[in-house]
Formats: structure tokens, sequence, C-alpha cells
């Protein structure tokens, strides 16, 4: 459950997503309130069906440490620098509660990086027809002296604004969103085909979506 919007999770997820910058991999999540919170593990895998490795913790990674109870946001990052260029790289988190129970996110993934990207570009998302979540890979090359301000939209067939997946300043590298099939409302939107419009610097490119529900 990547939207993390079933009332009863110890942690609700807003976003959770994985960056590949050069040398490493970055996992970002926020979490919109936190009940009984120890903190979060971090798994990772070559296949997305394959078998995940735990390969952090908050047991010894302070900064994966839980907010215990809290309802306003948090916001955690962790920085995997053990990959190889060229490899896809699957990621879940599990938080793990006062009781020891652990509830898993993701997954997410994302194709390491030697150097950066030279051009601004959107990949295809994975997978396309999906249900009831994708993968948006897109790429932001390095500045030119001042930060990038991108954004990435949902549009339905009518052209109507869905979702507003990302807005705001990025660092240069290859990023992936996923889409949960939601609006902005966090209400569940019906079949059919949506567009995904990636606006940067002097770009604009657009790739068609297919949910099957």
């Amino acid at each position: 459950n990547l939207s993390g919007r079933d009332d009863t999770l110890p942690v609700e997820l807003s976003a959770f997503s994985v960056s590949a910058e050069p040398g490493k991999m970055v996992l970002e999540w926020t979490t919109q309130s936190e009940i009984n919170n120890l903190g979060f593990e971090v798994y990772r895998s070559r296949q997305r069906e394959g078998n995940y490795d735990r390969i952090a913790s908050y047991e010894s990674d302070p900064t994966l440490e839980g907010a215990g109870n809290s309802n306003v946001a948090h916001h955690y990052r962790y920085a995997d620098e053990a990959v190889e260029a060229g490899v896809t790289y699957w990621y879940k988190i599990a938080d793990v509660d006062f009781r020891g129970m652990r509830t898993f996110h993701g997954p997410v993934s994302a194709t390491a990086v030697a150097s950066l990207p030279e051009n601004f570009a959107l990949h295809p998302n994975f997978p396309n027809p999906f249900n009831p979540a994708t993968q948006i890979p897109f790429d932001v090359p390095p500045t030119q002296g001042h930060p990038w301000w991108v954004a990435l939209v949902i549009y339905n067939a009518l052209g109507q604004k869905v979702r507003t997946l990302f807005t705001g300043i990025i660092e240069p590298g290859r990023h992936q969103l996923v889409w949960d099939g939601l609006d902005d409302f966090g209400t569940a939107v019906p079949s059919g085909i949506y567009f995904v419009q990636f606006q940067g610097e002097q770009f604009v490119a657009t790739r068609k979506l297919i949910l099957l529900r």
C-alpha cells in the first residue's frame, strides 16, 4: 500500500521514492502520522519479486528512528552507496511498531548511474498498463549556476489536472516517482488513459499512462 491511506496502519505514508544520484541511491519518504513507531528498516533486492536483504535499520542508524506517536509530517532520507552503475535496485521500507510488528511499503526501484544525465528526459513508466501503481522515471541534468525547478503532473484524457506528483526544486540525477492511481484528494481514479507531463527548464515532455482497474 504505497499510499498508506489505511487509517488502521501505524504509519501513514504520503510519499515514498528512490532517486539515482552518482554513486548512490537516495530513498526519501514522508509520514503524515505515526503511531507507536520505533523506526524504519530498509530492504533491497535486484529483482522486484526476489529476496530482499535488510541493509539498514533504526537500531544502528539514528536517522531512521521513528517519531513514536505524531500527527505531524516527518521527512526521512536514506542513501545507499553500495551500488553498481547500470544495475536496477528494488527497495522496500518497513515501519516497526512498539510490539516489533513490521508493515512494509513499496517496492520502488531505480537504475544506478555512474554519471549525471546530460539532458532533461521523461522515460516510459512501468508497468504500463498498470494497477494500482506505476513508476515514472525522469532525468534532470546538472544545473547551470542555479537550481532546477521541475513539475510532474498527471492529466486525464480531457486535459484536466488529476494529480500533482511533484513541483519544486530538485537535484540533478535520475529520479523516479510513483503514481498510486489517486487524485489530489486521495480518491481512486477510474480506468482509462492518463498523461504525465514533465516540465523542466525550457523542457516539456508528455507520456501516456494506461490504468486498468
